[in-house]
Order: structure tokens, then sequence, then C-alpha cells
């Protein structure tokens, strides 16, 4: 991360993470941790660093650095100014998505998208008993792994618009875009704007997918799986960088199921 991508990520969390420096002292025995150091040390983390060498390079103790990434992940979570916005909150936004997608379409054959869906299923350690009323619910046979079936939508430039995780790795992504809230509003698009997304999705007026191989009977029907594929690709590639970028991703989470979601 760039100096400056860091510095105005810091700004507006900042607050939230000071800390009393003489209860600090009395409490800890060491120095206060400062902000950036809290900052620092959990952005490391979600990058792929293990919690040993995130703390010895922070210099904290083991329950210190969980304590500050549970800090961290709370205030970022809190955070107003880091919200994401709906693509469905005006028809302003929606234009001006719609415009942003049509710009990437070949000669801006689709014009009126405002979104590209999919599910990834985040993997999890296998949850206890005691945390979900029913473990194998969370098992992926396809993928063999336990798991969240993630929802989510995002722009022409890949960023995420739109997420859900409430799912478990068992359930389909027919069916776990049921459950989020926001299909309710894309499946209600006024005329004109739509979302598009894989096979895996109901067809309908505001929701396009591809013709699969039973259904292509001539070139316009190759042409317009073409078309929609060059947009649909975004959400493929925005899963890619943002597993890429925080490499916790690549492997099981390892936390406690309740905070799996933040």
């Amino acid at each position: 991360m760039e100096v400056a991508s860091f510095e105005k990520l810091l700004l507006p969390v900042r607050p939230a993470l000071l800390r009393d420096a003489v209860q600090s002292e009395r409490r800890t025995g060491s120095d206060l941790i400062t902000p950036e150091n809290m900052l620092q040390m959990t952005i490391s983390w979600l990058a792929g660093s293990s919690y040993h060498t995130t703390r010895g390079l922070g210099g904290v103790s083991r329950s210190g650095i969980y304590d500050v990434i549970h800090v961290v992940m709370d205030a970022l979570c809190a955070c107003e100014e880091l919200y994401i916005r709906s693509p469905t909150e005006s028809r302003a936004r929606m234009q001006e998505l719609a415009d942003d997608f049509a710009s990437i379409s070949k000669d801006n054959i689709l014009t009126g998208c405002v979104g590209c869906l999919d599910g990834w299923l985040c993997e999890i350690r296998a949850p206890s008993t005691e945390e979900v009323p029913d473990v194998s619910a969370f098992f992926s046979g396809h993928y063999q792994m336990y798991g969240l079936n993630v929802q989510a939508i995002c722009d022409s430039l890949c960023r995420f618009t739109g997420y859900c995780f409430d799912s478990p790795g068992k359930v389909g992504d027919s069916i776990a875009f049921k459950k989020w809230k926001l299909s309710d509003e894309i499946l209600a698009l006024p005329a004109g704007f739509y979302c598009v997304a894989d096979n895996a999705y109901p067809l309908s007026n505001s929701l396009l997918v591809p013709h699969n191989k039973l259904e292509i009977k001539s070139k316009k029907h190759s042409d317009f799986n073409f078309y929609l594929s060059q947009l649909r690709i975004r959400i493929e590639m925005a899963f890619g960088l943002r597993v890429n970028k925080w490499q916790i991703f690549k492997r099981a989470l390892v936390v406690d199921f309740k905070n799996v979601g933040r």
C-alpha cells in the first residue's frame, strides 16, 4: 500500500484508535501503541502475514495483536466514510454506473448495466456445534471445504458496490441471491437498467444471464453471450483482485465464527 493511500485510510479511523497513554502504560507496562502502528499491523495481517510475524514487527504481545486487530476492524466497519455505495441508491447513481459499463462494452452495445453479480466461497475453519446448529450446512460439496457463500456486485472498475454473506457454503448462488436484501431492489430496477450474472441466477428483465449451450441456436445468441461476458468478467476480476491483495483469503479464516463477517 502506498503511503498516500495509508494516510487517507488512517484519517477517518484515527479518532477511534486513539488510546490514553497513562492508562495503557499502567495496564500493559509498555509504551502506547500508536494508531499508525495499529493500522499497519492490521493491514499486514490482512495482506497475509501471520499473527506471530505481525506482532513481532509491531512490537506487541500475543494478546496485544488480537486486541489491536479487533479494535481496528471495528473502527473500519463503523466508519461511514468507508461505506460502499449501493448501485440502486438513486437514478443518478444507476445512470453513472450504466455509462461506465457502456464505455467498456464493445461499440457500446450493452447500455443500462448497473452491476455484475456473482458468488464466491469464503473458506473458513469448520465451525463447532456450539457456534452453528448445522455444521454440515457450511460444507461445500463442490469445493470440498467449509465456507460462506458470499454474494457480491461490482462496478465497471471492479469496485464492490454491494455484498451479502448470510448463506452457508452448501447453499447455491440462486438461493443465496434471494436471501440478499439487495436482490429485491435489483429485480425491481427501472426499465432500461439491469444487472448481469451467470447461469446460476434467475433470468428476468432486470437480471441478464448468458444462453446455455442448448439455447445457442444462431449467431445472435453467441454474440449476446460475447457482449455479456465482456461485462460479467468484471466481478470475477474483482474477486481475484481482492484475494490477491488481501491474501488472508487464500487460506481458511481462522477466527471466531461470530467475527467471520467482519
